[in-house]
């Protein structure tokens, strides 16, 4: 058990899991998906590319993508080495990858490129493990950083982590074992996030049985989604002039809309055809003078291409359903 927030897993006892008779724990060995099952987010990637829009994928709900287990550690970097490769070539879909392994992401966000279309989070459940988790996931590059205190186990104050925490997620534990929670704790962290202007998302009071609580807090649905953007915008050098990592659907997006093709993008920017399509991608950065003349070429400010929003802190939160 990793933590506290461990101890009445859903997933060790859900209905696919049970029935694969996979076992739980450490040096119990893991498994994944059949391939064809993996390849899904690659058509729901272009169908969303096709529409205009994207779309969000919740990765690994029976699972932690940075399991570290010991026994299993040459298979598990392999997988997440798969994994990572899909992402780069799903450019229309932001991933949320949740951890109780913070740790572990850290290492792993050091050896690749930064990918507009990640989304990180850890669960603090309680305070401990906010204390613990969250100093580690402010360190962790990613156009959001999420916390999801679920199950939500005592109070939890986040409020000095939300200069640097994009979204919070709360909601109570539910199942025959559930553990109870105060709706108290739950106000405290949305009113903090509402101070700090920081979006939340209640998911569920939990409860057992006929007990279950609804998603109410309030007395309304508050469902609420960050806009990504991407921190830490200058990654390296290049020659010694600063490169920066834009955000690949953005330019895409604004290309789209002007009716201009990547070579036609291309040629107003003076690179070539290629250059575009892994800037597209988020393969390729940019110096100062190409962001700027991509700026120039889009009409629209640099610091929207690099994903950050144009509008102001003031401006209302999307709070449309999301695709998971």
């Amino acid at each position: 058990m990793v933590s506290a927030g461990c101890q009445n897993c859903y997933a060790a006892v859900e209905r696919s899991v049970m029935a694969d008779g996979i076992q739980w724990g450490p040096g119990k060995s893991r498994m994944r998906k059949a391939e064809s099952t993996r390849k899904l987010p690659l058509a729901w990637d272009h169908a969303a590319a096709k529409a205009g829009k994207r779309i969000k994928v919740f990765c690994a709900s029976l699972a932690d993508v940075f399991d570290d287990d010991p026994a299993q550690l040459s298979k598990l970097n392999e997988w997440r080495s798969d994994l990572f490769t899909l992402i780069a070539e799903t450019t229309s879909t932001d991933w949320l990858l949740l951890t109780k392994r913070p740790k572990v992401a850290l290492r792993y966000a050091e050896t690749i490129e930064n990918l507009p279309q990640i989304w990180i989070g850890v669960s603090a459940e309680n305070q401990k493990a906010a204390d613990t988790r969250l100093p580690i996931l402010a360190q962790i590059p990613a156009s959001v950083r999420f916390v999801s205190a679920e199950p939500l186990l005592g109070p939890v104050i986040l409020s000095k982590w939300l200069g640097v925490i994009d979204w919070v997620i709360a909601g109570g534990e539910s199942g025959p074992k559930a553990r109870p929670m105060k709706m108290a704790w739950a106000e405290a962290i949305q009113l903090e996030c509402a101070v700090a202007k920081v979006p939340f998302f209640f998911k569920q009071a939990g409860g057992k049985g006929i007990d279950k609580g609804g998603d109410l807090i309030g007395g309304r649905v508050c469902k609420e989604f960050p806009r990504p953007r991407m921190p830490q915008a200058v990654s390296k050098s290049r020659g010694g002039e600063d490169i920066k990592n834009c955000s690949g659907p953005r330019i895409r997006d604004c290309r789209i809309q002007l009716g201009l093709s990547q070579r036609e993008l291309a040629a107003k920017v003076g690179l070539g055809r290629d250059a575009v399509a892994k800037i597209e991608s988020g393969t390729r950065c940019v110096t100062d003078g190409e962001l700027l003349a991509l700026s120039h070429a889009l009409s629209v400010a640099p610091n929207v291409l690099l994903g950050f929003e144009e509008t102001s802190p003031d401006s209302p939160i999307d709070n449309a359903a999301t695709s998971v």
